[in-house]
This record gives C-alpha cells, sequence and structure tokens, in this order.
C-alpha cells in the first residue's frame, strides 16, 4: 500500500512539473512574440512604391516637361524674336533646368545630360571658334564646355550679336531641346514604371538611385559649382574664381539659379504635395534618426534658403568684393550636406555609391 501511496504521489508530482513546464514555455514564446527588439524594423511599413510614384508622376516627369517647353521657347524666341527676347528665354530655360539637374539617374545618365547641358564655366575660345567653322559635335567629353546653357550664355550676352552667332546658338538651343526631350520621352514611355517597381532600399532600387542622384547634384553642382568654385573654397590660394560663377556673362541672374536650385532641393525632400523624405523619416518614429532629423533637415534647408537671399549679384563681383560673406553662405550649404547625404542616407538604410573629392 505505502508503495501505490508513493507511486501515485509521483505521478501527481510529474503531472504538475510537466503542466508547469508547459505553462513556463508558453510563457516565454508569448513574452519572445511581444519582444520590440524581434519586432520589424522601423520604417519597414513606409509605402515606398507610393513615395516612388509621386516622386515620379508629381516631380520627375512634371520637372522634365517644363524644361523641354522652355528650351522650345528658347528655339522659338532665337528664330523669331529679338536678342532681348532670346535672353529672357535662356533665363527661363536655365532656371526650369535646375529641377531637372537634381534627377541626374536612368535616361539622363545615359545621355550624360548633366554634363552636355550645363558644364560651366563655358572655354568662350573654343564657343568662338565654333561659330566661325561650325564644327562642334556636342555630347563629346571635349565639347562639354562649349554647349549646353553656358555656351549660350556667352553667344547671347557677349561678343557681337550677329547672323553667325545666331545660327550657332540656335543650333545649340536646338541640341538642348532635343536631348530634354529624349530624356522625357524615355521616362514617359518606359522608364516610369520600371522605377516605381523597385521598392527596395538596395543600390538598383528607385529610392538609392534617387538619394544618390539628389546627393551627388547638390554637393557638386549646386553647393560646389554655384557658390564653392567661385568664392575659392576649392582652390589652393583659397582667392575667389568669379569667372566660374554660373551664368557668368549675363551677370545678373547667377543668385536666382542658386535660389531657384533652393526651392527644388527643398520641394525634392517634402515630395512636393505628396509623399516625400520628410514622411519617410517621420515614419521611423520620434527618435534621433526620425522625426527629430526631420526637423533639423527642414530647419537647415531654411536656414540655407535665408543665408542665400543674402547674396547679391552679379555673384562674380560679390565673391570678391565680399568673400567672407559668401563663405558663412557656403556653410549653409555645407551643413545640408552633412544631414542629408551622411544622416538620412543612413537612417534610411541607402548606401552613398558616389565619392567627392573634398570631403563632407
Amino acid at each position: 500500500m505505502g508503495r501505490n501511496i508513493l507511486k501515485e504521489n509521483i505521478g501527481m508530482n510529474w503531472g504538475s512539473f510537466m503542466g508547469l513546464q508547459f505553462f513556463l514555455l508558453l510563457m516565454v514564446l508569448v513574452a519572445a512574440g511581444c519582444n520590440p527588439d524581434e519586432q520589424d524594423e522601423p520604417g519597414d511599413s513606409f509605402d515606398r512604391e507610393a513615395f516612388l510614384i509621386n516622386a515620379a508622376d508629381n516631380l520627375i516627369i512634371p520637372a522634365y516637361s517644363e524644361a523641354v517647353v522652355s528650351a522650345e521657347n528658347l528655339c522659338i524666341a532665337l528664330w523669331d524674336g529679338t536678342l532681348e527676347q532670346s535672353r529672357a528665354a535662356l533665363k527661363e530655360c536655365a532656371m526650369k533646368w535646375q529641377a531637372v539637374a537634381l534627377f541626374d539617374f536612368g535616361p539622363a545618365v545615359g545621355r550624360n545630360l548633366l554634363g552636355t547641358t550645363n558644364s560651366h564655366p563655358c572655354d568662350s575660345l573654343d564657343v568662338d571658334e565654333d561659330v566661325m567653322n561650325g564644327n562642334v559635335v556636342p555630347g563629346l567629353p571635349s565639347t562639354l564646355d562649349r554647349t549646353g546653357l553656358p555656351a549660350l550664355d556667352y553667344l547671347l550676352h557677349k561678343g557681337e550679336w550677329n547672323a553667325d552667332r545666331l545660327q550657332h546658338a540656335t543650333f545649340l538651343a536646338n541640341h538642348l531641346h532635343d536631348e530634354l526631350q529624349a530624356v522625357h520621352d524615355s521616362w514617359v514611355t518606359e522608364y516610369r514604371d520600371n522605377f516605381v517597381s523597385r521598392t527596395g532600399t538596395d543600390i538598383g532600387s528607385g529610392l538609392g538611385m534617387m538619394l544618390n542622384a539628389f546627393n551627388r547634384t547638390y554637393e557638386g553642382n549646386v553647393r560646389k559649382g554655384k557658390l564653392g568654385l567661385p568664392a575659392g573654397v576649392f582652390s589652393f590660394s583659397g582667392n575667389p574664381k568669379p569667372h566660374t560663377a554660373e551664368a557668368y556673362h549675363a551677370g545678373d541672374w547667377s543668385v536666382d539659379l542658386l535660389q531657384e536650385a533652393m526651392l527644388a532641393t527643398e520641394r525634392i525632400y517634402l515630395g512636393g504635395e505628396g509623399i516625400g523624405l520628410d514622411d519617410y523619416l517621420q515614419s521611423l518614429g520620434d527618435v534621433s534618426y526620425g522625426t527629430e532629423l526631420d526637423a533639423e533637415i527642414k530647419a537647415q534647408i531654411a536656414a540655407a534658403q535665408s543665408a542665400v537671399l543674402t547674396l547679391d549679384d552679379p555673384l562674380s563681383e560679390y565673391v570678391v568684393a565680399s568673400q567672407p560673406a559668401a563663405l558663412d553662405v557656403y556653410s549653409e550649404l555645407q551643413a545640408l550636406v552633412i544631414l542629408l547625404k551622411v544622416d538620412m542616407m543612413s537612417a534610411l538604410g541607402v548606401i552613398v555609391t558616389y565619392q567627392d573629392t573634398d570631403g563632407d
């Protein structure tokens, strides 16, 4: 009888033990399911496809459409208008270009649109030679500094305006229009769908290509090209290089182009009226790399825009007469590079695929 009682007690204790073990295992599994460390990474729920659709349909394609129209108007002004009308049309075309320049990827890279459109300063001696000979081939590495907007700036603002200069200016304007049209057509016929379908964050993704182009162009062509170079930031002597100012020969709208480029930068970050990079960062939550970084970027964009407004045209003269003030403005543009290229790219998990030669 004693043995039977012992067996019964052992059986009861073993059953209780197994029940307790099952209960503890169940609790561990439940706890693991509730562990924040095991949840999806912040931002995984962000709709990147919707972001890319907005970028393509409301930012990129409209920017190209407006640039094409402005180039067409320039061609018409050169053909039928006066010199003053042609100059006004050239300025409008240069202003519309500022938004397009920031989308230097996809079809634009295939045609080297950035290089053929706005490699400044132009080589005025080569342009004069082309006016006489008429044998320039646009798009070649050796002719980048004698075509596009800088060459047109020189032709329309310097030297004697005559039939030969008009003919060459018309040739360059037609080439500019055709290149913009070709890239625009690539976007609307096939590349748009390809772009929005690449919803990852890897190097070949739509986001990866767009953000690398955005950062590279802002850093190299806006911050450096429009102000850093003429202000002397990148010269060994530290002396200003006024002849490198954009629209150098027009003289009175270099700052306008920089202001327009900063507005385009803000428009891309905010996504226009749709989903933007600010929404992406906000989706990461109330953390330093989320809503806090978004607030920092917005504040720095505003600071940079305000700083640019203090510059005066002709910029080529301003950087000489007021170099310290120009360098202060440059510092505001540079501060935005750190936030966009380093902090934002890291927060969004996008690899920087380009290299600069002057550091961050």
